[in-house]
């Protein structure tokens, strides 16, 4: 059967335990010029990203992606700091993520290090908005002050969502903030325009 893939738009691969070759994957892009969103979790994505041409068309046509935990819709895990599965194992994994995925606007993704978010932030000059979930933090009070320093500088606003839990998120909007509002949002009053689930225009 002839499956006609010029009108996709989104693309979930999150559910697969095992990926589709790169050369699989490139011809899907081939055929589908209106794809810009992909769900996928982060061992299956490492895979594809030693294909140079396939790196090329992620680089011009994904705008938004997430980078879920792989398998764990099938388990009920508890998230521990041993559990915990980042999204990059290492800092040349997120540099070279950085540079593939350049032109990404919107990002959802598992991170170690606060300073790997930030990292992000600084690396990724078209983003719009980004989520990012983090293990249980030892040190909240820290990395609230990190993250309320460097939110002035890089121009974001960021909402931290159960930070005293064993499952942190932190929601950020990437863009000058108006006069006089906090770089930090209170609970139940960010704006609808700044959702990060809303759909694309």
């Amino acid at each position: 059967m002839i499956v006609n893939l010029s009108h996709i738009k989104h693309l979930d691969m999150s559910m697969y335990e095992r990926i589709i070759s790169s050369r699989e994957f490139l011809e899907i892009l081939k055929e589908s010029p209106k794809l810009s969103s992909i769900k996928i979790n982060s061992i299956n994505l490492n895979l594809l990203l030693y294909d140079n041409e396939l790196c090329k068309y992620l680089n011009k046509m994904i705008t938004k992606l997430n980078i879920c935990q792989e398998f764990t819709w099938r388990f009920n895990v508890p998230n521990t700091l041993e559990n915990f599965k980042p999204s990059f194992n290492n800092s040349k994994e997120l540099k070279n993520f950085c540079e593939i995925f350049s032109n990404i606007e919107h990002l959802e993704c598992y991170i170690m290090k606060p300073n790997h978010v930030l990292f992000l932030l600084n690396h990724l000059s078209k983003l719009s908005t980004m989520k990012v979930h983090l293990p249980p933090l030892d040190n909240y009070d820290h990395f609230l002050t990190l993250f309320k320093q460097e939110s002035s500088r890089l121009n974001f606003i960021f909402h931290v969502k159960d930070i005293n839990v064993k499952a942190p998120e932190v929601s950020m909007w990437i863009e000058l903030k108006p006069y006089g509002k906090t770089a930090v949002e209170p609970l139940g009053k960010l704006p609808r325009s700044f959702e990060f689930e809303q759909k694309r225009k």
